[in-house]
C-alpha cells in the first residue's frame, strides 16, 4: 500500500500480506512501513530504475528470490484500490 505525502511516499504491507509472510516465513521480521523522500526516490529511479523491488525487500524482510516465491507483489493506492505497479515474479 502506498500513501503520498508532500515530501515523499510511505509504503506499507496490507495486513493479509503480513499474515501470509508470517505463515510462510515465521522467522522473518517485516518492517511495518518505509518512507522514501521524494528527492531520494526520484534520484534512485533516474540512476537505477524503479524503486519498488527494493521497497518490497525492505518491507517484507525477504530476499528477492523469496519475494518471487510469494508470487511477486502489487503497489496499490489503498483509498482507490488503483494498482500503481505489479511485479511479475518471473522478471523480478
Amino acid at each position: 500500500m502506498v500513501g503520498r505525502q508532500s515530501d515523499g511516499i510511505t509504503y506499507g504491507l496490507h495486513p493479509n500480506t503480513l499474515k501470509r509472510i508470517h505463515q510462510q516465513f515465521p522467522q522473518v521480521r517485516q518492517t511495518p512501513s518505509v518512507f522514501i523522500g521524494s528527492d531520494t526516490q526520484t534520484n534512485y529511479e533516474t540512476s537505477v530504475g524503479p524503486i519498488y523491488d527494493q521497497v518490497a525487500i525492505l518491507l517484507t524482510g525477504l530476499p528477492r528470490d523469496k519475494v518471487r516465491e510469494l508470487g511477486g507483489y502489487r503497489v496499490v493506492a489503498p483509498i482507490t484500490d488503483l494498482v500503481l505497479h505489479e511485479a511479475d515474479p518471473a522478471v523480478m
